[in-house]
């Protein structure tokens, strides 16, 4: 579920499933959780289009603070319904603008950057998982405020699936992971989860014991 910006930029929604991500994949960037930094992104867009996608909006309701994160002037586009092909959509759309697939920012390894050194940190911590991530590798993030940058550090990584919290559900992570874990026994499975949302599924870490 992919909402494309004026510009050809691509943005993954908060509310995707499962996205394709590494070396030699086109590089999707994703709606900043932060609000300011989402109404910063999207102030001089003029048109949204949504294909499999609801305009992006804040986790939570912060005084003072919009809630939706497009200009009031901003016409949002959707272009699909839930029954509609997606694929066949972004083919349709793209065809339309005379857009080209080598126009497409494709990530490199060296977009991976190298293994940190220095202090433990939260970056320094998703900088490694970026360098070491086997390939074919299934990345679930929960790590909300520490990994919200997460995306500039495994761009790069080998190829891998990407899977994340959906809208502002917390607590998704561990059992998110466990899902993954039993449905696909041969491919490593790395999760990175925040403290205070991994309490509201504790109960995940016995069944990942027990399951091994």
């Amino acid at each position: 579920r992919i909402a494309a910006r004026t510009g050809a930029r691509l943005l993954a929604q908060q509310s995707n499933g499962r996205v394709e991500r590494g070396a030699g994949r086109v590089m999707i960037d994703r709606v900043p959780y932060n609000v300011d930094l989402a109404v910063k992104t999207f102030a001089d867009t003029e048109q949204l289009i949504l294909i499999g996608a609801k305009t992006p909006v804040a986790f939570f309701a912060y005084p003072g603070k919009p809630g939706v994160m497009t200009p009031p002037t901003c016409r949002s586009i959707a272009l699909t319904r839930p029954t509609d092909d997606l694929t066949e959509a972004l083919e349709a759309l793209a065809d339309a603008v005379g857009a080209r697939q080598s126009a497409a920012t494709v990530a490199t390894k060296t977009d991976a950057g190298e293994l940190p050194a220095g202090p433990l940190t939260a970056a320094a911590i998703i900088q490694a998982i970026g360098a070491l991530s086997p390939e074919n590798a299934i990345l679930c993030d929960e790590s909300v405020s520490s990994g919200r940058d997460s995306f500039k550090s495994t761009f790069g990584a080998a190829p891998h699936d990407f899977l994340q919290i959906t809208g502002g559900a917390i607590g998704i992570g561990l059992p998110l992971a466990t899902g993954a874990a039993v449905a696909c026994p041969n491919r490593k499975v790395i999760l990175m989860q925040a403290d205070g949302s991994g309490m509201y599924t504790l109960q995940a870490l016995w069944t990942q014991a027990r399951e091994q």
